[in-house]
């Protein structure tokens, strides 16, 4: 096989520089982090001048490969770790994510526009052609994410779980309930009296001005009305649920 030297920051600071010299003559992967990354580039915590910019000429000029792992962390072209990565003279880019959607679409433009510089126009002739029509639209906003998705098909290559499910071992979740303490009870009852989530009937827009704890109430406030009743004889495959999640799992 093929013998390839792996070289890490995970090092004194000051053997920096030389990893980076030695990496540059004799080649390899070398594995940085997006924060050190960014300020060994704009020189900062370094003291010495000198050093400063023998680290950034070899960040810069040194790789002819540069591959950069949960991509989606390049959503904006003014961002300090997105700056530097441009300054990177390489002949290839590869941007790795499982999550390429987080909050809007200008964030996949970054990550385009960072792999292939100006394949998409500038940003705001692509704001304009990708408009987000609302609801009653879905027709021309299908139509057009389907012309961004075989304009992009050259060099975006799309995966799902089949990819990795046989080498993943299966997943279990444990759930946990935990009581609160004496105090914490006292708290959030203090909480919800104040902002009168405790009483009898609570208006729909009222629990929309408020957003902490809003959700939680609004769901409990629908339980004890016996909202989902309708739906105890109805078969499992015919009921739609909507989760909203912040984890990062993607099964």
């Amino acid at each position: 096989g093929i013998l390839v030297k792996l070289y890490s920051t995970l090092v004194y600071r000051e053997r920096r520089a030389e990893l980076l010299q030695k990496w540059r003559l004799k080649g390899g992967v070398f594995l940085i982090g997006y924060t050190a990354f960014r300020n060994l580039t704009l020189g900062k915590n370094i003291k010495e001048r000198h050093v400063a910019r023998e680290i950034c000429q070899a960040l810069q000029d040194g790789p002819d490969i540069l591959v950069c792992d949960e991509a989606h962390i390049i959503k904006n072209t003014r961002a300090d770790v997105t700056q530097a990565l441009k300054q990177v003279k390489c002949q290839r880019r590869i941007a790795l994510t499982g999550s390429p959607l987080q909050n809007n679409l200008m964030e996949y433009y970054c990550m385009v526009d960072f792999v292939r510089e100006g394949f998409l126009g500038s940003s705001h002739e692509f704001r304009n052609r990708q408009v987000i029509f609302p609801f009653y639209c879905t027709v021309l906003t299908f139509y057009r994410s389907h012309i961004l998705y075989e304009h992009l098909k050259g060099f975006v290559q799309r995966m799902d779980m089949n990819v990795v499910k046989m080498d993943l071992p299966p997943k279990t979740v444990y759930v946990m309930s935990v009581k609160l303490s004496p105090l914490q009870r006292k708290l959030y009852k203090r909480f919800l009296d104040v902002h009168g989530f405790t009483k009898d009937k609570v208006s729909g827009e009222k629990i929309m001005k408020r957003s902490f704890f809003a959700g939680y109430q609004a769901l409990a406030q629908n339980a004890k009305q016996n909202i989902f009743k309708q739906y105890e004889n109805m078969p499992f495959a015919h009921v739609c649920v909507l989760i909203f999640t912040t984890s990062a799992d993607i099964y």
